[in-house]
């Protein structure tokens, strides 16, 4: 459901503005981890994540424009938000003892599943045939490494971390995204805005993840 969701928002709102709202899933996983009494989060954590939040605002300033139109966009990346910070909070109380390969394994597959009717009911496009080159050659990376490799790596840390380590983890990987852009196309340039953002959000998560010592409840 959650990537689903994304899925879905980005047909209307773009990436960059999607980056921004998923930047709220760390206050999401606190709030929700301290309803549940699952982990009890510090305030120097939720000031970590408020910091990351707004480097995360500043790179992406000059795409931030929303119409009325694509407000349901937004509230579809909110709602993948909620949905991921539960079954975050979920995995945490109940596969403590689970290997991160076998708990991939499923996670992978039902997701595979579910994703598939989405895509049948929502996506009425023709499957390419024969598949192109490139896409093709991103998606085998992306299942072998983008899924296979950094979900077994995910559960490895929720085993071993806490909720707010892992949730704030989350805030780098569109700044990771953006530097590749930028150097394997010609038409993104990071300006000095765009530094001054990704260091305001590594400060934030370094803030978050380095002095959060709370313990599970």
């Amino acid at each position: 459901m959650g990537y689903g969701l994304v899925y879905a928002a980005e047909q209307s709102i773009s990436g960059g503005m999607a980056a921004v709202l998923y930047g709220t899933f760390p206050l999401c996983t606190a709030i929700m981890a301290t309803a549940s009494r699952v982990e009890k989060v510090t305030r120097t954590a939720l000031v970590g994540s408020g910091i990351a939040l707004v480097g995360i605002g500043v790179v992406f300033a000059d795409r931030l424009h929303v119409s009325h139109a694509q407000g349901v966009g937004v509230l579809l990346v909110l709602a993948s938000v909620a949905v991921s910070a539960l079954y975050t909070i979920i995995l945490k109380r109940a596969v403590s003892d689970v290997n991160p390969l076998a708990m991939a394994g499923i996670f992978l597959a039902t997701s595979a599943v579910a994703l598939g009717i989405f895509a049948a009911c929502v996506d009425r496009r023709a499957f390419p045939w024969p598949p192109p080159r490139g896409p093709t050659v991103a998606l085998v990376y992306l299942a072998i490494v983008g899924s296979v490799v950094v979900f077994a790596a995910y559960f490895y840390l929720l085993k071993r971390v806490k909720l707010m380590t892992i949730s704030t983890l989350v805030l780098v990987e569109p700044i990771i995204a953006l530097v590749v852009d930028a150097v394997g196309e010609h038409d993104v340039v990071l300006v000095p805005r765009t530094y001054v953002g990704m260091a305001v959000t590594i400060a934030g998560v370094a803030l978050s993840v380095l002095t959060d010592r709370a313990k599970p409840a």
